[in-house]
């Protein structure tokens, strides 16, 4: 059995999976509310994954959307698994790390992030080679 270092692991994908297909379809999380019965601040917390969907609302929203409730459920036990994975890999992160990375994923050019990846990778093998 796979113990998760984070119980929010499946909320966070679930959450992000409800704003990807929100967005997709043109729907505003006022408007995600009104037919889930929830405030849009509620959404939100949803889409964090700061509060967990219940069952019967994840139905709900599955429903507003005109998908299937499993949808939701596909890749959620996958991408919980490689958090596992990446955690075992690379250990626990510093604050420093965190940081990059979220500095990193905020650079949405393409390019822009190779640069940014050349640079670090230059100024790693300098300071190794001295």
């Amino acid at each position: 059995m796979i113990k998760y270092r984070s119980s929010e692991t499946y909320s966070t994908a679930i959450g992000e999976k409800i704003r990807s297909l929100r967005k997709r379809l043109g729907i505003s999380q006022e408007q995600l509310g009104e037919i889930a019965g929830v405030s849009y601040q509620q959404i939100q917390k949803y889409e964090n994954g700061t509060d967990r969907v219940s069952a019967n609302r994840l139905k709900k929203i599955a429903d507003a959307l005109n998908i299937p409730i499993n949808y939701f459920f596909e890749e959620t036990i996958l991408k919980a698994k490689e958090t596992e994975s990446v955690y075992h890999t690379l250990g626990e992160l510093t604050k420093e790390e965190i940081e990059l990375i979220k500095l990193f994923r905020k650079v949405g050019d393409k390019r822009a992030k190779g640069n940014l990846l050349k640079l670090i990778k230059s100024a790693e093998k300098i300071i190794s080679e001295r």
